[in-house]
C-alpha cells in the first residue's frame, strides 16, 4: 500500500508541476501582450506629440501670413488716400519685423 501512495503522489507532483509551467507560461503570454499594448500606446501618445509640434507649427505659419496680409491690405488701402503716408511706413516697419519673425523661427528649427 505504501508503494500505491507514492506512485500516485508522484503523479500528483507531475501533474501539479505541470499545471504551474501551464500557469507561468500564461501569465508569461498575458505580460507579453500587455507589453506589446503598452508599446502601441505609447506609440501613438508619441506620434499625437508629434502631431500637436506639427500644428502649433502650422497655426504660427498661417498667423504670420495673416498678418502679412493685413499689412499689404492696409498698404493697398493707405495708397488710395495719400494723406495716409505714415501708415505705409508703420506698416512696411511691421512687414519687415514679422520677416525677422520668420528668419528666426526657421533659424530655430533647424
Amino acid at each position: 500500500k505504501a508503494v500505491v501512495s507514492t506512485q500516485s503522489t508522484g503523479k500528483e507532483k507531475k501533474e501539479l508541476a505541470q499545471r504551474v509551467e501551464e500557469y507561468e507560461m500564461q501569465r508569461r503570454f498575458e505580460a507579453e501582450e500587455m507589453a506589446a499594448m503598452l508599446n502601441d500606446r505609447n506609440e501613438y501618445l508619441q506620434q499625437l506629440e508629434k502631431d500637436k509640434e506639427y500644428l502649433k507649427k502650422e497655426c504660427e505659419n498661417y498667423r504670420l501670413s495673416n498678418v502679412k496680409l493685413e499689412s499689404r491690405l492696409q498698404k493697398m488701402e493707405a495708397k488710395i488716400s495719400p494723406d495716409n503716408a505714415h501708415l505705409i511706413d508703420r506698416i512696411s516697419e511691421l512687414e519687415e519685423a514679422t520677416e525677422v519673425v520668420e528668419a528666426l523661427k526657421v533659424s530655430n528649427e533647424d
